[in-house]
């Protein structure tokens, strides 16, 4: 009887550790934080029923506020809800401030920041990343026991997981209002390309125009002729043109 109690105890103090350690990790949404920038803040990590947070926490302004993100991701489910809660909302701009972070799932949450404008007839996207912030993507992983012991039908299930998450996320291509678009195709291949294991970083002005994600606070720095080709060269890649066109003739024209 005594080692029941002792074991019993010992069952208490896990449960206790564990749902106290998963309470200290989850998403945290506060209204008016201290950034200015802020209307509110999503930090930790994305777990189930934060989608449900954003939907009850944050009404729709005509005005529209500004959602601030600094996670590192979760759950690749929920984070896909995120983004369509917040879209739904109709009028929530996204925001990674600089030296915040927003990966993987917290970075498809992100790409649901727009803003309708008018009537509701005309919606624009409105997810911006600071410089200096970290914003990164990578394509669903297996997840399987971690008893290093895996069936074929663990092997199946969780290969089924990847593939609903990755429709999911197609899903997200065919999302589409007027110019706004959830998530760009260009993004999309990056996405399947990258191992879970690894990220794809929006760290350069092309990754950021190719994904339409807007950046801010980007020191202005004089143009050189390599700058004018990478503008003219992105340009013409979100364009998608089929025209065998020499970038280098067009900035000479435009110099």
């Amino acid at each position: 009887m005594k080692l029941l109690k002792i074991f019993k105890k010992f069952l208490f103090t896990l449960f206790v550790i564990f749902f106290t350690t998963a309470a200290t990790f989850a998403g945290d949404l506060r209204s008016n934080p201290k950034q200015s920038k802020c209307d509110y803040l999503f930090s930790g990590v994305v777990v189930r029923g934060d989608a449900q947070k954003i939907v009850s926490q944050i009404p729709s302004w005509s005005s529209g506020s500004t959602l601030c993100l600094d996670s590192p991701g979760g759950s690749l489910t929920e984070g896909i809800k995120m983004f369509h809660a917040i879209w739904e909302n109709g009028s929530l701009a996204t925001r990674v401030l600089q030296g915040a972070e927003c990966q993987s799932a917290c970075a498809l949450a992100f790409l649901g920041g727009s803003l309708v404008v008018g009537t509701g007839v005309i919606r624009s996207k409105n997810a911006v990343i600071e410089a200096g912030a970290t914003l990164g993507f990578h394509s669903p992983r297996l997840v399987l026991p971690r008893d290093g012991i895996h069936s074929s039908a663990d092997v199946a299930g969780a290969y089924q997981i990847a593939l609903i998450d990755a429709h999911a996320m197609f899903d997200l291509t065919q999302t589409q209002e007027q110019s706004a678009r959830g998530m760009s195709e260009f993004l999309f291949s990056k996405i399947l390309m990258t191992p879970p294991q690894d990220m794809y970083l929006i760290n350069t002005i092309g990754r950021a125009s190719l994904s339409d994600v807007q950046v801010a606070n980007v020191p202005i720095k004089e143009f050189s002729w390599d700058a004018l080709m990478n503008v003219c060269n992105t340009a013409f890649l979100k364009a998608d043109s089929t025209e065998k066109t020499n970038c280098r003739n067009q900035v000479l024209l435009v110099a």
